[in-house]
């Protein structure tokens, strides 16, 4: 047995005998169109005006032989439509006539009205249409007063005033026009009876459930509504009720009960698994954009407010995004969005609130109030509904980028035990020598590739061939950016690779950004929208998840220092016979001090951690790193204890310098120091760059 309530769509002409609640309305619909020649019907977006058409007034013209009814559909020319429709009548339509003119004709040739239905005609609006001719012929059509037809516009009311180029033309446009007025209870408990009767349904419906329903849905609204009207959306009156028949069908019953729909958490928790439904469909960045205006939108206690885009787009702050990542420090990073321009920030609040406002997803209204265009909650129920919505999203989006997160830890503990690049992939855990090298081979050419399908607008690629580029792009971006931060030469020598291949870690943000929320195909802006946080928002902290020991570190410090006393030791014995010549007071004691304060600047410059085994290697044999030709000589250059002979030369050199000029050689040898330090440190990088 067929569910009685549509739901949220629209009735179609085959359901008019489940549309109950609107007899009157269709009536005097019926009435005006066989009367004027241009008819506006509007009223607030989720009056149901589009049902009225489909169901009420389309089947009471098809069932009049002196009428024909002609809908022209959202993407269709009303002059195709109408040729389309007066073909299939049997006439012969003249070629080479205006939409006026031909109407003319048929009524002429035939004695039958043509009745030319546009619905949703704020959408052919704001797609940017070209109205003139429509205007011209509606005009023609008012002002030659014939009877020839009817040209009805359907509207939002709050598009009323787009109107006014139509109004220019005919003055008296919206004398004759017809508002919809809303729903009474009487109405509304004739939708719920009626529909049971025409499909002879077997089962019944409590009294005090109707009774609970219609009070839980009627609100009194505070700013929009007229005095006395009380606030009722058609479209929530079908959802609440689809769901308790399509539960009642589930569980064999034969009766809708009040303990059922209490059960099921009332219209509240109804509207609320709707409401979620309709977020959980918008993009990832329209998600992540209403998250943030909403808490604007929203009071606290759940309250509406109206704005206006601007409004929003001036309120917004970085902090008002949801986050992504956590960094080592405790905070958060900040939402990729705050990355857009001022226009980006517009045109998606724009999008966010228009697709909220529409007849598939009917949560805000658009309201005129004298010069501003604003935007508020649809009905009093949903304000709760969206605080609690809120604090959810938030929670999913916090775990989502915490599972992201411990997956690349995973990957990048996996890399460092030294996978190859198709077992780093794979997660499988066999062993490579050249792991990292080809590693970083393999991130820098595929990321330029990445790059490149961007440019091209992935065209051509299947969705499987567009989630693994994107997925393996987000890898080498973050690899690229925090890969080793134990080991500074190896993130030097990531950047440097992806550097030569001018990929810039393969993304230029802001292009990235445009692409992400502009490209034709929905799958592909889905994809880069969701893995936006990795790609442009990667942390800049990684701590690897198996840190050396204390025990360990201490010992590598206490060999980086043994080292530096060995090696400088090593060179003052070179230079002992200069030493005695300059006459420098206490030499192994000044160039001991010398060897450890160059230990700390040479560390700091090559390593973020002194763990043992890489510490000593990063510190102390660089050259060890992979490297080819110049890169392994400039490395090699800097190989203990090569760097303290050419910091305890320069000192020599400052020492025989003051000796010259009559001073005491062993100042000239510590303030040479200073410089030397500073000049061995810049070596140390100019090194570890190669």
């Amino acid at each position: 047995m067929r569910n009685p309530w549509v739901g949220l769509r629209p009735f179609t002409s085959s359901e008019s005998d489940l549309f109950f609640g609107r007899r009157r309305e269709a009536q005097i619909l019926g009435n005006l169109v066989a009367t004027q020649a241009v008819l506006v019907l509007y009223a607030p977006s989720g009056t149901g005006k589009s049902s009225l058409l489909n169901a009420g007034l389309v089947p009471a013209i098809r069932h009049d032989e002196s009428q024909v009814a002609v809908v022209v559909g959202n993407d269709q020319d009303p002059m195709e439509a109408l040729r389309s429709a007066l073909a299939q009548t049997g006439w012969r339509v003249p070629p080479e006539l205006g939409l006026a003119e031909l109407m003319n004709e048929f009524w002429l040739d035939q004695d039958r009205r043509t009745i030319v239905i546009i619905d949703q005609f704020e959408e052919r609006i704001n797609a940017g249409h070209q109205l003139e001719d429509l205007y011209a012929a509606m005009t023609k059509l008012s002002h030659s007063r014939s009877d020839a037809g009817c040209v009805l516009l359907s509207i939002r009311e709050d598009y009323i005033g787009a109107l006014e180029p139509l109004m220019r033309r005919i003055p008296g446009l919206m004398d004759g026009s017809y508002r919809v007025p809303p729903l009474s209870r009487v109405a509304l408990e004739s939708a719920i009876y009626g529909p049971l009767r025409t499909i002879e349904s077997t089962v019944s419906v409590s009294e005090n459930l109707v009774r609970q329903s219609l009070d839980d849905l009627f609100q009194r609204s505070n700013l929009s509504q007229e005095p006395g009207e009380q606030r009722f959306e058609p479209g929530y009156f079908q959802i609440v009720w689809q769901r308790l028949w399509d539960d009642n069908a589930q569980r064999g019953g034969h009766e809708l009960t009040l303990e059922r729909y209490r059960k099921l958490g009332g219209a509240t928790r109804i509207l609320k698994d709707f409401t979620s439904g309709i977020l959980n469909g918008l993009e990832p960045a329209q998600a992540q954009m209403f998250w943030a205006i909403s808490r604007y939108l929203v009071l606290p206690t759940g309250a509406k407010t109206s704005l206006t885009v601007d409004d929003l787009t001036q309120l917004l702050q970085p902090s008002d995004y949801v986050k992504s990542f956590t960094q080592s420090g405790g905070g958060r990073a900040r939402s990729w969005l705050t990355h857009l321009s001022p226009h980006q920030t517009t045109r998606l609040v724009r999008q966010v609130l228009q697709r909220l406002t529409s007849s598939q997803a009917p949560l805000f209204q658009r309201v005129i109030r004298s010069d501003r265009e604003e935007y508020e909650l649809l009905h009093d129920l949903l304000g709760k509904i969206l605080l609690e919505w809120r604090r959810e999203y938030e929670e999913v989006i916090v775990q989502q980028t915490s599972r992201v997160a411990t997956d690349l830890q995973e990957s990048l503990d996996r890399m460092l035990h030294g996978l190859t690049p198709g077992e780093f992939l794979s997660g499988t855990t066999e062993p490579s020598d050249e792991a990292l090298e080809e590693f970083m081979g393999s991130s820098a050419d595929y990321i330029t590739h990445f790059g490149r399908e961007l440019r091209d607008g992935f065209r051509g690629s299947t969705t499987r061939e567009i989630d693994a580029a994107v997925d393996r792009a987000v890898m080498f971006k973050i690899v690229g950016d925090t890969v080793m931060s134990g080991n500074m030469s190896l993130r030097y020598e990531m950047r440097r690779r992806l550097s030569e291949h001018g990929a810039s870690y393969g993304l230029n943000t802001l292009d990235f950004i445009r692409v992400a929320l502009e490209h034709p195909r929905d799958d592909v802006r889905r994809k880069l929208q969701s893995t936006a946080p990795y790609l442009v928002e990667t942390p800049t902290e990684y701590t690897p998840r198996k840190k050396s020991s204390p025990l360990r570190v201490a010992f590598g410090v206490l060999v980086g220092a043994f080292a530096a006393v060995a090696s400088f030791a090593a060179a003052y014995a070179i230079s002992e016979g200069i030493f005695s010549v300059l006459e420098i007071q206490y030499p192994f004691l000044t160039i001991s001090i010398l060897a450890l304060l160059y230990t700390a600047v040479y560390a700091g410059t090559a390593t973020d951690e002194a763990s043992a085994r890489n510490g000593a290697i990063a510190v102390f044999a660089p050259f060890l790193r992979p490297g080819r030709g110049l890169a392994r000589l400039r490395r090699g250059l800097m190989t203990w204890p090569l760097p303290a002979l050419y910091l305890t030369l320069f000192c020599l050199l400052g020492a025989w310098l003051f000796g010259l000029a009559g001073w005491a050689p062993t100042a000239g040898f510590n303030l040479a120091a200073l410089p030397g330090l500073f000049g061995m440190a810049l070596l140390s990088v100019w090194a570890y760059e190669a």
